[in-house]
């Protein structure tokens, strides 16, 4: 429990801060019982803050630190892009359009 280990057994992850949590988190059952603990905790420190932000990689750090869960990172050669503010909406129409045309992503998701 509480290490960071690398999918390519030959390249150990020596320091952790040179990697980030980005795009995709998944995770086990057992989990949800201590993200709802501290979704809980959260919002009882927080309850006058409206902007406060829970942020589940911290939550997954913080159980890191007290050594109640391991975590694996799984290389991607992909580019990340997401929408944050909408600001960003026109880089990722653009991003998609661009996975579109290339054919690695369907034109409709829904179909």
């Amino acid at each position: 429990m509480g290490s960071l280990t690398s999918m390519k057994p030959e390249n150990p992850l020596s320091d952790a801060r040179n990697h980030r949590i980005n795009e995709l988190l998944g995770f086990t059952p057992s989990f949800f019982t201590q993200l709802e603990t501290g979704f809980l905790e959260f919002i009882k420190t927080n309850a006058n803050s409206p902007k406060a932000e829970f942020y589940i990689p911290g939550m997954v750090n913080s159980l890191l630190k007290r050594k109640e869960v391991s975590v694996r990172i799984l290389p991607c050669s992909d580019q990340w892009f997401g929408m944050t503010y909408r600001e960003d909406r026109e880089l990722v129409v653009s991003k998609i359009g661009e996975l579109v045309n290339a054919g690695i992503y369907p034109a409709n998701l829904w179909n």
